[in-house]
């Protein structure tokens, strides 16, 4: 038995769906290992042309009407031979070349066979990254890797059109089988174009979602979907589609987590008023200090006329910041217990984990006869450009610069410059791999 099947359901969407073909077949692993179904509702876009194009790499094609995506998707799971099913519908594509082969091995390695595998979903609107697809209270669909036989048994309600999965989901839960194992690894790249988020299609999406909720008795959710859904649509009206996208998802994603999460979101509010009211403080005193930015009263902040905080910055319990030129950017987060002097930079985004250690200056101890302390001391600078991410309990010397995107593993002591996009650890730290060429290291061995 091949380990896993991948169906891809298209409807005129020839440019999307060659794409969606080419993140597979040029998936890094043993052909025979997986095995590709795609599923045409009688394209007439030159669809057909592409699959012909490509059909030594593809083992099943089926080209016939059918009632809807979810009608679809069950002729491919009628088809389906692996023991693991996922669904990279066209315009979905693969994170990168890896993805298939990192899985076989978690379906051929693992002791006990979980109902479900999932990761990360990567969210893209026009090409640009929005972030990463929640995966909670449900599992989009492009992250989740499937038991086949259990696809079999309960497949998809095809009188839905956006919220299947939902209701799939819904029904293995009520059946106590809904049971997954979460792995630290993106999947796919999904467009946000579709119907099932585009505001354009909020109606739609409403007329779903009260057939779901009138067939599982869920009406609890359906005022707040009903208001953020048409809130969305106005957004998207008045202000475009750039506003929608990165400014009001973001927004009502966190306008849900507050419903599903009490004391987080009691906690957030606290901050926010905390915020907003040491605001003109901290302005007064500071070279530059942010809207919207959190500075915990536990923490330790020394030459503020010096220190420069962009907005949306949290810097967290018990953070000592001390320094003679800092200058931190806008979305910056210090996790508590991190410690930061001499002359340092920051760029937007960076996280800092738990304990961590920014240098920007050392002692003078080239003198004997004179005491340590009393010898001055020198600061060459540390740059941290954005996007960065340390780990917790690291040290960053003076005279480092980290380039954009660089993840640096917990505990780790960074002694010399690091390139851009790379992932490194140990002691002093080293590169071990590029996050743009996924599991280069490995791939090699």
């Amino acid at each position: 038995m091949k380990k896993i099947t991948i169906v891809t359901i298209n409807l005129n969407m020839r440019e999307d769906l060659e794409r969606t073909i080419r993140s597979v077949v040029s998936q890094k692993c043993d052909r025979e290992e997986y095995q590709y179904i795609i599923v045409d509702g009688m394209s007439d876009d030159g669809s057909i042309d592409t699959i012909e194009r490509y059909g030594d790499e593809i083992d099943t094609v089926i080209v016939e009407r059918d009632n809807g995506i979810f009608d679809a998707m069950n002729k491919g799971i009628s088809s389906a031979h692996g023991e693991y099913i996922y669904f990279l519908n066209a315009g979905d594509r693969f994170f990168d070349d890896f993805v298939l082969r990192d899985i076989i091995d978690i379906v051929s390695s693992q002791s006990k066979k979980h109902n479900i595998i999932c990761g990360n979903v990567a969210t893209y609107r026009s090409g640009k990254g929005l972030g990463m697809a929640n995966v909670e209270p449900w599992i989009p669909h492009q992250g989740a890797f499937v038991k086949t036989e259990l696809m079999k048994r309960y497949r998809f309600d095809d009188g839905y059109r956006i919220f299947g999965d939902m209701d799939l989901w819904r029904r293995m839960k009520n059946d106590t089988i809904f049971e997954y194992l979460k792995i630290d690894r993106t999947i796919a790249k999904m467009e946000l174009d579709g119907v099932g988020s585009d505001p354009r299609y909020a109606p739609r999406r409403l007329r779903d979602k009260w057939r779901y909720a009138k067939k599982h008795g869920d009406y609890k959710n359906l005022i707040g979907t009903y208001i953020l859904q048409y809130s969305g649509y106005i957004a998207y009206r008045l202000f475009g589609e750039d506003f929608y996208y990165h400014r009001f998802t973001r927004l009502s994603s966190m306008m849900k987590k507050m419903v599903r999460r009490p004391y987080w979101s009691t906690r957030r509010i606290i901050y926010s008023i905390y915020s907003i009211s040491t605001y003109p403080i901290y302005r007064l005193l500071m070279r530059r200090y942010g809207l919207w930015s959190f500075i915990h009263p536990c923490s330790s902040i020394g030459n503020h006329n010096l220190l420069s905080i962009g907005r949306h910055v949290e810097i967290n319990h018990n953070v000592t910041i001390w320094g003679d030129e800092i200058e931190i950017g806008d979305y910056v987060q210090l996790n508590p217990n991190v410690s930061i002097y001499g002359k340092v930079y920051l760029g937007r985004y960076v996280m800092v984990g738990p304990g961590c250690m920014i240098a920007g200056g050392h002692h003078s101890f080239d003198s004997a006869e004179i005491p340590i302390r009393f010898q001055g001391g020198e600061s060459t600078g540390v740059r941290i450009d954005e996007d960065v991410w340390l780990g917790a309990n690291c040290v960053v010397r003076d005279g480092i610069h980290i380039g954009k995107g660089a993840v640096i593993g917990a505990g780790s002591v960074v002694t010399g410059d690091i390139p851009p996009m790379s992932v490194c650890y140990g002691n002093p730290a080293r590169v071990v791999r590029k996050r743009d060429t996924s599991k280069i290291t490995r791939s090699e061995s």
